[in-house]
């Protein structure tokens, strides 16, 4: 087991939305199904699939410390045609091409690839190029004008969602197993795929704290401390897999207490938890892990 301390720098704000929502509030740090998804993402490379237990299963721990920090939500796609990820940009490209009269069949696979269009499936339907024809007589009906439409909206919808601006950069803590100490140092997002994100390595030294209350900016689960202060409550899923495990709750997430957007948080920490101090370079940070992750 290692602990492994990446330093985050975002040139871009962090931006969520609420669980199972389209826009909103959602929390305004990364949380820990977003930092393990952020782990999985070089740990698959190049290809993208549902995380499983190749990744889960040798995450002891995560958490983030929050930097100083301001919220306000704003316009979702307020920046989306400049800072945008290629694959949805080519749904701006297929609208422009629709209404130059280029025909529907011609550009028929990039709607379904990119432009949010449900259409059948070449691997489970034997009958899929009889599917095929009718979907395309069908958006013909459509029309074309509506069909573009349709295609550009993934862009320009005027959804709301939280932005959070740190002043300065944040951490973020791996307690991890196996490859997944190499893997760590190698990744190249934190966030929504259009946020800009610079991470570094940290060498640091994990050493016990025995102290009854410990002062932070890593975020903390609720069950983590008998007391806060200074703290600010979000829900948050511990894992990607919470939904799957947790169908219930999953709707709220796991209660965490993160800092002040000021102010250091105090923590009283809980039975079965323990204070970890970390050391190394310019690093000197506490944080509250629970037992199985204490070094």
């Amino acid at each position: 087991m290692r602990y492994v301390l990446l330093k985050a720098e975002f040139y871009s704000p962090y931006t969520s939305v609420q669980v199972f929502a389209e826009h909103g509030r959602g929390p305004p740090v990364p949380p820990p199904s977003t930092l393990i998804g952020a782990l999985a993402a070089p740990f698959y490379h190049p290809e993208e699939r549902d995380i499983g237990n190749d990744v889960l299963g040798q995450v002891r721990y995560v958490s983030f410390w929050v930097p100083p920090y301001h919220t306000v939500e704003n316009v979702s796609r307020h920046v989306s045609i400049f800072s945008q990820k290629k694959d949805r940009t080519k749904a701006l490209t297929i609208a422009m091409k629709l209404l130059q009269g280029v025909s529907i069949d011609h550009v028929y696979r990039d709607l379904c690839n990119y432009a949010g269009f449900k259409c059948p499936s070449k691997k489970k339907n034997p009958n899929y190029n009889a599917l095929r024809r009718e979907h395309i007589r069908q958006l013909e009906k459509f029309g074309y004008v509506e069909a573009a439409r349709t295609a550009a909206q993934i862009l320009l919808q005027p959804a709301s969602r939280l932005e959070t601006y740190f002043a300065g950069p944040a951490y973020i803590l791996y307690v991890v197993e196996g490859p997944l100490v190499d893997v760590a140092r190698r990744i190249h997002r934190v966030g929504p795929k259009e946020g800009l994100v610079s991470v570094t390595p940290v060498e640091v030294r994990a050493e016990r704290v025995d102290d009854e209350v410990i002062t932070t900016r890593f975020y903390v689960p609720r069950v983590g401390g008998r007391q806060f202060l200074n703290c600010v409550e979000v829900h948050m899923w511990d894992a990607p897999d919470f939904r799957a495990r947790e169908p219930v709750r999953a709707m709220m997430g796991v209660p965490y207490c993160i800092p002040e957007p000021l102010n250091d948080m105090h923590v009283e920490v809980a039975d079965g938890w323990t204070g970890v101090r970390l050391i190394g370079g310019d690093v000197d940070m506490y944080l509250v892990v629970p037992a199985h992750a204490a070094p």
